[in-house]
């Protein structure tokens, strides 16, 4: 059987391959071979990264970086509600939403934005929350990454998507999952998120002079700073796993916001030793119920806490149920503010957590009540 690395280019259904992936642990590296099958179905073509390896996604095996040779097959500049179907290394230069009740399939595409960024507030740079059932998406190799960066975009938000080894950057929160669609908030949110690589995301200072406004009067949505949910903020949907990624919460600047604005407080210093965003993910039923939700053998680096968890207790209140937080890999500057707690419940008892250890296999990965 013929090998496949993370440079390999995309196989056909129904293939024998062998996978070569590189372990590193500490100081040791060993290349490992795992033999497998492509589906013949609408499931990624590289195999699950193996179990003792949490994350295992970095930037070189996720997105378009991950396809040998990749050449853009055209660029869409016009924002549009774009119809069900496949489109294979596609430059979508543009805001797409995603809608209806068919089946979307995104192989080696790009999502930039356009050449201004967004307006209003947290707009995606493709929107699935108006997806029905059967309705779905697939991403795979796709790069979540806008021409112009700005504290109103988003990467990817809605439910009913499978997002399997895509790169994201430079946006306030990677992905957002919940449903829109009148009577679905409860529903199961259909979402797998699997090997992606999540970095450097975008962070946006309110204005200093409290005008809402930012250079060239670019509109800014609210009077503080972006609360940056590194890969996902997740707000609604009952189901749902996380697996397999490599999230990095340091912001993209280090000094200053993107748009060139000192912190809120005034100063013009990295915010925390080594420039945290708030968390690498975020659950909050603020839109429906979340239960059931697997996250499992991750890599999170960076936030000011890790994974960040916490019950609504405005009206209508709702609480997490049957959340597992399992086999876990932290970095051991993660969690900074919060007494380096990888994981902050915040009262939320609908949380198990079971495995969670440091990057390098240690224990000690705190837990702030």
């Amino acid at each position: 059987m013929p090998d496949v690395t993370a440079t390999s280019p995309l196989v056909v259904p129904g293939a024998s391959l062998v996978a070569v992936v590189t372990e590193t642990r500490g100081s040791a590296t060993r290349t490992a071979r795992y033999p497998f099958t492509v589906p013949s179905s609408s499931t990624p073509a590289l195999p699950p990264f193996p179990p003792s390896q949490a994350g295992g996604a970095t930037q070189a095996n996720a997105g378009t970086a991950a396809i040998s040779g990749w050449v853009a097959s055209r660029t869409e500049t016009t924002s549009q509600t774009l119809p069900a179907g496949t489109y294979t290394n596609v430059i979508f230069d543009c805001a797409i939403q995603l809608a209806g009740t068919g089946q979307y399939r995104f192989v080696g595409c790009r999502f930039t934005g356009g050449p201004t960024p967004g307006t209003g507030a947290y707009i995606g740079l493709v929107r699935a929350s108006q997806l029905q059932d059967p309705g779905h998406a697939d991403f795979l190799f796709c790069d979540f990454a806008p021409r112009s960066p700005s504290g109103q975009w988003n990467g990817l938000t809605g439910s009913r998507f499978t997002v399997d080894a895509c790169y994201f950057s430079a946006v306030v929160d990677h992905m957002e999952v919940y449903n829109l669609v009148s009577g679905q908030a409860d529903a199961p949110s259909g979402v797998l998120i699997q090997r992606c690589y999540a970095d450097r995301p975008f962070y946006q200072s309110a204005a200093p002079d409290g005008s809402g406004l930012g250079p060239g009067g670019l509109s800014w949505p609210s009077s503080h700073d972006t609360h940056n949910d590194t890969l996902v903020q997740w707000e609604g949907g009952t189901g749902g796993l996380i697996r397999w990624n490599t999230v990095v919460a340091y912001e993209a600047s280090s000094s200053i916001d993107g748009l060139g604005y000192p912190h809120s407080d005034g100063s013009t210093a990295t915010r925390g030793p080594a420039g945290e965003v708030q968390d690498c993910l975020l659950v909050k039923p603020d839109v429906g119920a979340i239960d059931g939700l697997v996250i499992e053998e991750n890599l999170f680096l960076g936030g000011n806490v890790g994974l960040n968890f916490a019950d609504r207790t405005t009206s209508p209140a709702r609480a997490i149920t049957n959340v597992t937080v399992r086999n876990n890999r932290f970095g051991k500057g993660t969690g900074r503010q919060y007494a380096q707690a990888g994981i902050a419940r915040n009262l939320a008892l609908g949380v198990t957590s079971t495995g969670n250890l440091f990057e390098d296999g240690t224990t000690g990965v705190r837990e702030y009540t």
